[in-house]
């Protein structure tokens, strides 16, 4: 199982943000826009975290791999848009409601 938490969360107002992953699996990779961001150990919780992500202005492809698991997100990133966490999210940044 790989899930990309706060995928809802779908207008970012910053440049950087942080990806979340809930996860079955030992270790994943991050992409974004195709480019590998990095790869990641679960951290025993089933969570793998990448702090300080950078967003390209406009839609951003996130997407997360472990072997022939994957899943994947689009986020736009608009500094002048109005942040719809709480729209979307219900608050939480986790995407959980």
């Amino acid at each position: 199982m790989l899930y990309i938490s706060a995928r809802r969360y779908t207008t970012r107002t910053e440049p950087t943000t942080m990806v979340k992953i809930y996860t079955n699996q030992q270790v994943a990779t991050l992409y974004v826009n195709g480019k590998k961001i990095g790869k990641a150990k679960n951290d025993g919780l089933g969570r793998i975290v990448f702090e300080n992500v950078k967003l390209k202005e406009g839609e951003n492809s996130v997407e997360e791999r472990s072997g022939k698991l994957s899943d994947s997100c689009t986020w736009t990133y608009d500094p002048n848009a109005k942040d719809d966490k709480n729209k979307n999210s219900g608050g939480r940044l986790d995407g959980a409601v």
